[in-house]
């Protein structure tokens, strides 16, 4: 039982410091948060708790990230098998309304605080070090809705793809942002219908003349850069 105990407290601790690091670095950004005022904040006698606990700061990220994940990927295998068919709008709200309704907890600064990491990290994506289990789920998604895009070539309907992951986290994130600060927004219904509709347009837009002479040439010149090398 003691060592029960033990290890509760250690998540205890964890977790505030987690949920502690994740405001700051919402508030300030990566790069503006010691680990010292992240411990005093989350009210650690100790001033090295949080290197204590994380090691470095890519590892505190990683930690805050495992500790939203499991609540959006759950969510998201739920919305997917209560999915009436398979068309390219029920994959997308599948995969991006968990992000949408998370603006919507009061005490969440997740959304604005992946936003600092995708911007602002000077260092690779941080998501591609997460366990496979975590980088499945959001890949398998792509593969998924580029299936049923035959006319849009894979290159582009995959950009297309992140595009729409992105847009709806940052259009989250301001709302999350927005509730927090007493603001008038709109309802997560509205949000949720209308983004669906105009990301739903974006990944099914035809692919132009123009768009297909881009990506010739960017292919050209791909192969000219390779054969230079």
């Amino acid at each position: 039982m003691g060592d029960t105990l033990a290890r509760s407290d250690l998540w205890s601790t964890q977790e505030k410091l987690i949920l502690t690091a994740e405001r700051l670095f919402a508030i300030h950004g990566l790069h503006g948060v010691s680990f010292r005022q992240i411990g005093l904040e989350a009210g650690s006698a100790n001033s090295s708790a949080v290197q204590y606990h994380f090691g470095t700061k890519d590892e505190l990220v990683r930690a805050i990230l495992l500790y939203r994940l499991p609540r959006l990927n759950e969510r998201r295998s739920v919305l997917t098998a209560l999915a009436s068919g398979d068309d390219i709008r029920s994959l997308l709200e599948g995969h991006l309304l968990p992000i949408m309704e998370h603006s919507e907890l009061s005490d969440s600064y997740y959304l604005t605080f992946v936003e600092h990491v995708l911007c602002f990290s000077t260092k690779s994506d941080p998501f591609d070090a997460l366990p496979e289990a975590y980088r499945y789920q959001r890949n398998e998604f792509i593969a998924r809705v580029c299936a049923r895009l035959p006319g849009v070539p894979e290159q582009l309907a995959t950009a297309r793809i992140v595009d729409a992951i992105s847009i709806c986290l940052h259009t989250s994130a301001a709302r999350e942002r927005a509730r927090r600060e007493g603001e008038r927004v709109v309802s997560l219904r509205s949000l949720a219908t209308m983004l669906l509709d105009s990301l739903v347009g974006y990944v099914t837009a035809p692919v132009s003349g123009a768009t297909w002479q881009a990506l010739d040439a960017d292919a050209t010149e791909v192969v000219s850069i390779g054969v230079s090398v």
